[in-house]
């Protein structure tokens, strides 16, 4: 029988994960509907004129790009460590948070803001999507217990 902490971190995680499935979700939908309607293009292109002069000046967003990629790296360093020590769920969410990574920092560094519309709202929502993620790593393997929860 599961303790009920344990319990409770599973609900967790997969609460954070509907999150940003409905967060991509959101974001991509977004994008299809700048193709299919002028007034949520215009919109789309004001907010990134607007956008473009604070967080995602040109050369801010090739350094999120490579902050992403970085993350990526460490993200799949942390699933290969966690697969081959036993710990099948921390592995999962760590591939899964390589993957988010893997898609920001391929969106912020191939990314077109006049091809897609959206662009700077998917970027938004990578680094949203990885703060939750870190929530449910910290839920699954809290660092301030010194152990893991695997499998």
């Amino acid at each position: 029988m599961r303790a009920r902490g344990s319990t409770i971190r599973h609900i967790v995680i997969a609460l954070v994960i509907l999150a940003q499935l409905a967060l991509l979700g959101g974001a991509w939908r977004l994008h299809e509907l700048s193709r299919q309607r002028m007034g949520v293009m215009r919109y789309l292109v004001a907010r990134n004129h607007a956008a473009e002069e604070t967080w995602f000046a040109p050369g801010a967003v090739v350094a999120q790009g490579a902050v992403l990629a970085l993350v990526c790296v460490l993200a799949v360093a942390l699933a290969l460590w966690a697969s081959r020590s036993g710990r099948a769920a921390l592995g999962a969410l760590g591939a899964w948070a390589a993957a988010l990574a893997g898609l920001g920092s391929a969106l912020a560094l191939l990314g077109d803001a006049g091809e897609v519309r959206a662009l700077y709202a998917a970027i938004l929502v990578v680094w949203v999507s990885l703060v939750l993620q870190a929530v449910a790593l910290a839920a699954l393997a809290p660092p301030w217990s010194g152990r893991a929860e695997g499998g």
